[in-house]
């Protein structure tokens, strides 16, 4: 059942559909739970995949990850989508640094836009693909 904020848009016009991939390894559960809720605020949030336990990429100097997907319904163009979900993960404490593969409280990644794979890692890391495919075979859009 979707569970969020209703899109508004032009009824002319059909919502666009995005998969974002959600990971964390600072205090995954809880900043999870509160990314999703912060989603929600401005996404119906349409199927959720399961969260998985990763090791990561790059270095593996560092606590485990929990990663998982939603697919989401928005008015809003794929831009202002990236936009607000960099905020979300500004508010819960990440920071930005060189190292692409440092820690996280959250990365929010939109990988998936109107039935077009837009992301890397949705390619070359399996758990990010199997989580997608999950979200989307949920809603029956695979």
């Amino acid at each position: 059942m979707p569970i969020g904020k209703p899109v508004n848009h032009d009824p002319e016009k059909k919502p666009n559909r995005a998969v974002i991939s959600i990971g964390s390894n600072i205090d995954p559960e809880p900043n999870i739970r509160r990314a999703m809720g912060e989603m929600a605020k401005f996404l119906r949030l349409l199927a959720v995949s399961d969260f998985v336990t990763t090791r990561p990429v790059g270095n593996a100097d560092q606590p485990d990850f929990r990663n998982g997907a939603v697919l989401a319904e928005t008015g809003m163009e794929k831009a202002a989508l990236e936009e607000k979900l960099r905020a979300i993960e500004t508010e819960l404490g990440r920071r930005r640094t060189g190292d692409r593969f440092a820690p996280r409280t959250m990365d929010l990644d939109v990988v998936w836009w109107n039935g077009l794979v837009c992301h890397p890692d949705a390619e070359t890391r399996d758990f990010v693909k199997t989580a997608m495919n999950q979200a989307l075979d949920r809603f029956g859009l695979k």
